[in-house]
């Protein structure tokens, strides 16, 4: 049986939710480990901290969801799916307003590597573009990685709350609707501001 996952905070007081899911739809999979939060594995690898999207919250918010998967053919991996919203794309209104970011946590050593977009510029070690992910699940069919030399994970990233391909538990897509809707609220009150200076300083 799965041990029920613990609801944990971080400094900025956001609710971390795991959802255990394996991702070959088995009903009950076995787990030997406990499933640790992020919230942990920052803490054990404090280096995740400078690379992680979800302490960049001037760019993404992070939605305070976490699928965690543990892939069949590679017993000693846990992967944590870390989805954000990005604001800049929902600011543009272009694809890739919902994002999912990859870290993976060695069983054996407790190492932890994040896979985001881009390779990270201060922690080459722990920040790993998404490319690499990709390769390493290549031929798996885990996470959307296409089995040609494309190295797109089709898991990565979604056009909005409404893309067909996100998690389909409801309370996942419930709260990616409400985390979109509070970046497109907080940047209308921003638009709304910077219309309002500009006029006051027109003669």
């Amino acid at each position: 049986m799965v041990r029920p996952a613990r609801p944990a905070r971080d400094q900025f007081g956001d609710r971390i939710a795991l959802v255990a899911r394996n991702i070959e739809a088995m009903a009950e999979p076995t787990l030997c480990e406990p499933i640790k939060t992020i919230v942990e594995l920052v803490s054990e690898n404090p280096g995740l901290r400078k690379v992680m999207k979800r302490f960049k919250s001037d760019r993404f918010l992070c939605c305070d969801v976490v699928i965690v998967s543990h892939p069949p053919d590679f017993p000693r991996l846990r992967v944590y799916g870390d989805f954000l919203i990005d604001r800049s794309a929902v600011k543009r209104n272009v694809d890739g307003q919902v994002k999912q970011d990859f870290l993976i946590l060695e069983l054996a050593n407790g190492q932890a590597k994040y896979y985001s977009g881009k390779a990270s510029r201060t922690d080459a070690l722990l920040g790993k573009h998404i490319n690499e992910f990709a390769r390493r699940f290549k031929g798996t069919r885990h996470y959307g990685v296409r089995p040609d030399d494309s190295l797109i994970v089709g898991d990565h990233r979604y056009s909005s709350d409404s893309d067909p391909t996100l998690p389909r538990e409801s309370q996942f897509r419930r709260r990616i609707s409400e985390c979109l809707a509070q970046v497109r609220r907080e940047l209308a009150v921003s638009a709304a501001t910077a219309a309002e200076v500009t006029a006051s300083h027109r003669p």
